[in-house]
């Protein structure tokens, strides 16, 4: 395991109970890192039928925006520490209005490559400020924004997750498309790589963060944590508040049929052939674990599964061991492959964080 430096340690815990909204504290007390032989439940990761290996044109289109409309983008620096600049940055967002993002770089770093942080329900772009010290350790940049009904964009009487479909609806193509458009004003940087991007969604964002891999070329690799799919599975089984209210409109055939253009398993097929790691709880009672299951069987290879024992909240050695794992055996090359290793000694991501000594798991 990774022995990270006590800052480190201690924006890992952070991390766990603020990003992942402290919704279970089973995780601390069983998880034990990676568990070897899963418990009673979903264990086999088949892969899904035979699709097609793009995209198709109708959901391709549900995303489809201006590229040559004017960002009109503005960066203003909002924090700086001994590792770090941060900035806060706003952009046209096609959807309408303006959104609002946090952009973290290292400061031994002279044009890092970047990850796109996804954050949770009822989350908003500071979360990012949460995955920035580990990210920031490795040599990475993090990018995170306001979903749409979230941060500066939160509506009194609106939620990303309610019985009104259309507002679901737009609310998942908003957010994606803005980050597609954050892609972009990325490109128009000196500071930052950002042809190739590493991305990581928690709960929420790693629903989100399914579509955005999918949708996106530019996303190198994905770790999505206690995300899941198959939304009839998910209410069905989900001990969230806003479950109870959607089980009944999403058992409707024509609420179902539209909802499926707007499924993590629809689109994680297409993620493939870029490799993804997904991490969830067995006895998670907001993400239940058939429909962690059924994102995990959709997603094809090259993947990597992680159950471990608990809620929603996942274990701090799990935590330890998949982020660093992650970041050091899939990102790095990922990225290296799309171009991203020249110069790497110079100034892409290390081997590990200044100060940490590795050893074996």
């Amino acid at each position: 395991m990774v022995r990270l430096p006590r800052p480190v340690g201690v924006f890992i815990a952070l991390f766990v109970f603020v990003v992942l909204g402290g919704l279970s504290g089973a995780g601390l007390a069983q998880g034990q890192g990676v568990p070897p032989e899963p418990a009673p439940g979903p264990t086999a990761v088949a892969g899904p039928p035979e699709v097609a290996t793009e995209l198709p044109t109708e959901l391709k289109a549900l995303f489809v925006y201006d590229t040559a409309a004017p960002l009109n983008a503005v960066s203003v620096q909002t924090a700086e520490t001994l590792q770090a600049v941060e900035e806060r940055i706003e952009f046209d967002s096609p959807g309408g209005g303006r959104v609002a993002g946090l952009l973290i770089r290292p400061k031994t770093v002279q044009r890092p490559p970047v990850i796109l942080f996804l954050h949770g329900l009822g989350g908003s772009k500071n979360d990012a400020r949460l995955a920035a010290p580990l990210a920031v350790q490795y040599g990475y940049a993090v990018l995170g924004l306001d979903a749409a009904l979230h941060g500066d964009r939160r509506m009194a009487g609106q939620e990303m997750f309610s019985p009104d479909l259309m507002r679901i609806k737009l609310a998942f193509i908003q957010t994606v498309v803005d980050y597609r458009r954050a892609l972009d004003y990325l490109a128009t940087r000196e500071d930052v790589k950002a042809d190739k991007v590493g991305l990581v969604g928690a709960s929420m964002g790693a629903i989100l963060g399914t579509i955005v891999t999918a949708v996106e070329p530019r996303v190198a690799t994905a770790l999505l944590l206690v995300g899941g799919g198959d939304w009839k599975k998910f209410v069905q089984a989900s001990q969230h508040p806003a479950a109870a209210a959607l089980l009944p409109v999403f058992e409707m055939p024509e609420v179902a049929r539209e909802l499926a253009t707007l499924d993590p398993v629809t689109y994680a097929p297409y993620i493939s052939p870029r490799p993804v790691w997904l991490v969830n709880g067995r006895q998670d009672e907001i993400v239940p674990a058939l429909a962690a299951d059924a994102l995990h069987q959709a997603c094809r290879e090259p993947k990597k599964v992680v159950w471990y024992d608990g809620g929603h909240l996942p274990p701090l050695p799990v935590l330890l061991q998949v982020v660093p794992q992650w970041m050091n055996e899939v990102l790095a090359p990922a990225l290296a492959a799309g171009g991203q290793a020249d110069q790497a000694q110079a100034d892409g991501p290390q081997p590990g964080p200044v100060g940490a000594t590795a050893a074996a798991p």
